[in-house]
C-alpha cells in the first residue's frame, strides 16, 4: 500500500475519532495510532499531508509593494485561518497564496477576496469624500490612514486575531511542507509606509467595525459543495 493510500486511512481514523459516539471515537483513533506506528509516521507526517495551497485573483496591479494596509489585511486573514500567506507577481497583477491544513487555505482566499474588495472600495469613497483642496498624495496618505483603521477595527472585532498563533502542529507541518517546496527561497513581500492622518484613521476605525471575518467561511464553504457537487 503507497503511503498517500495509508495516510489518506489514517486520516478517515482521525476525522472518525471525533465522532460523538464515544466507543466509536476510541476504536478509530486505536486504529489511528496502530497504523501510524506499524508504518512509522508521526501525527506531523498525518498534518503535513493535509497541507494545501489556494491563490487569490489578482488584488493589485502594484509590483514592487503592498500598501501597508493591504499587507495587514493579508496577514489578518491569514492568521485568523492558521495560513502562511504568500505574495507572488503575475502579469495579471499580484496574487497572495494561502499555505495551511485542510480547506483552511481556500476559506482564507476566499475571505480576503471578499474583504480586500469591500475595504478598496470603501477606501475608494472615502478619498472622494475629502475636500478638493487637498494634494493627490495627502488624499493618498488620508486613505491609507483610513484603511488602516478599518483593518484594525476588523482584527479587533474577529478577536485580536494578530496576537494569534496556530496550533503547534499546524504551525510545523507548514513550516515542513514550505520548507520541502522552496518556501525558504521566497522574498518577503515588502509594504509602503502608512499613513499618518489620525482623524481618517478614527474614521476608518468606524466604519471596520461593520467587516466580519467570519461572514464570509459559509460563502467559501458554499462554494467548494458547488464545485464538488458540479
Amino acid at each position: 500500500m503507497s503511503n498517500e493510500r495509508i495516510l489518506e486511512k489514517i486520516q478517515k481514523c482521525m476525522a472518525l475519532s471525533e465522532s460523538s459516539n464515544e466507543n466509536e471515537a476510541a476504536s478509530a483513533l486505536k486504529q489511528a495510532q496502530k497504523l501510524m506506528e506499524k508504518h512509522g509516521l508521526t501525527s506531523s507526517d498525518v498534518l503535513m499531508a493535509q497541507v494545501n495551497e489556494c491563490s487569490t485573483k489578482s488584488i493589485t496591479r502594484n509590483r514592487d509593494k503592498l500598501p501597508l494596509w493591504q499587507s495587514c489585511l493579508v496577514t489578518l486573514i491569514g492568521q485568523a485561518f492558521d495560513c502562511e500567506a504568500i505574495s507572488l507577481w503575475h502579469p495579471a497583477g499580484r496574487t497572495i497564496q494561502y499555505v495551511g491544513c485542510g480547506i483552511d487555505p481556500e476559506i482564507a482566499t476566499y475571505s480576503l477576496e471578499v474583504l480586500n474588495r469591500q475595504l478598496v472600495a470603501q477606501r475608494a469613497e472615502y478619498m472622494r469624500s475629502l475636500p478638493r483642496r487637498m494634494s493627490s498624495r495627502q488624499k493618498t496618505l488620508s486613505a491609507n490612514s483610513y484603511a488602516e483603521g478599518w483593518v484594525l477595527s476588523a482584527a479587533e472585532k474577529a478577536g485580536n486575531v494578530f496576537e494569534r498563533k496556530p496550533p503547534e502542529e499546524k504551525a510545523e507541518a507548514i513550516k515542513a511542507f514550505l520548507q520541502a517546496n522552496g518556501g525558504d527561497d521566497i522574498p518577503k513581500q515588502e509594504t509602503t509606509s502608512g499613513g499618518n492622518d489620525r482623524r481618517s484613521a478614527m474614521k476608518g476605525l468606524q466604519d471596520g467595525a461593520d467587516a466580519n471575518i467570519w461572514q464570509s467561511v459559509g460563502g467559501a464553504e458554499e462554494q467548494r459543495r458547488l464545485r464538488v457537487s458540479g
